[in-house]
């Protein structure tokens, strides 16, 4: 079984990073699932990239005096978080619930969300820690995913 059917109808609530590692935290009331991701990633909608991991290194608005990437200024404008201070995102939609999860031979993952948004995780490496899933409540529920195991 792919562990990350447990996300199914979980809504993407939260995003947020630490270092080189984005967690996309999925519930329906409190949080429940956190997806660490430390490979490429990112997120489609009609046909094209709304964002991914390397726009972490582009900046979010030129004029901006509050800095921060065009990754995190993406991400804020899909949860409709208006805070542009925190590099804590809150999802102020009724959108991005979990619809379906496939994950290929080579350890791709789709994560297909309400609102025709896919988040998409594709390792691109053959070696090294890709993403781990747990349970907030349950530090031992945590699963990984290294690359030579995908």
């Amino acid at each position: 079984m792919n562990p990350l059917q447990q996300i199914i109808g979980l809504q993407l609530k939260i995003a947020s990073y630490a270092g080189n590692t984005r967690t996309f935290i999925f519930s329906s009331a409190e949080p429940e699932w956190s997806l660490q991701v430390q490979c490429p990633w990112r997120i489609e909608h009609g046909g094209r990239i709304v964002t991914g991991s390397d726009d972490w290194w582009d900046p979010g608005a030129p004029d901006s005096a509050m800095g921060g990437s065009l990754q995190q200024t993406r991400l804020r404008e899909i949860f409709r978080d208006e805070d542009s201070s925190s590099a804590v995102l809150y999802n102020h939609t009724t959108e991005l619930t979990v619809e379906h999860v496939q994950m290929g031979a080579a350890g791709d993952v789709e994560i297909g969300l309400s609102g025709g948004y896919r988040l998409r995780i594709f390792p691109a490496g053959s070696r090294g820690e890709d993403r781990r899933l747990f349970r907030n409540a349950d530090p031992g529920s945590r699963l990984v995913w290294p690359a030579e195991q995908a």
